[in-house]
């Protein structure tokens, strides 16, 4: 995908008639050539880290349903302390419509 943008990017600047290159050229090559990843994304040594445990649930209202789940531990978690817990269902995603008005 990186390529072909950059084949875009070199297209449109060679057929650019002033010389000048665009300035919408300009932020794609910035975009493309930046590294990848970003920075931020790179492990920290000096963060702790926790894990990913996962596993599969059958379903006991639509039989011969499996569903996976992943649930993050961090590593500062304390099981003599509560936790807080979010349970995110397959195709959720945060709306402030409601699901359903009835």
């Amino acid at each position: 995908m990186r390529s072909l943008i950059l084949a875009v990017a070199l297209l449109i600047s060679l057929l650019s008639t002033d010389g000048q290159t665009p300035a919408v050229l300009a932020r794609i090559q910035t975009e493309v050539l930046a590294p990848t990843p970003p920075p931020e994304s790179k492990v920290d040594p000096t963060v702790p880290h926790g894990e990913m445990l996962g596993g599969r649930i059958n379903s006991r209202v639509y039989p011969g349903t499996v569903n996976g789940f992943q649930v993050y531990v961090p590593a500062q978690y304390d099981p003599a302390k509560p936790a807080c817990l979010l349970v995110n269902l397959t195709a959720w995603a945060p709306t402030s419509q409601p699901c359903s008005t009835t």
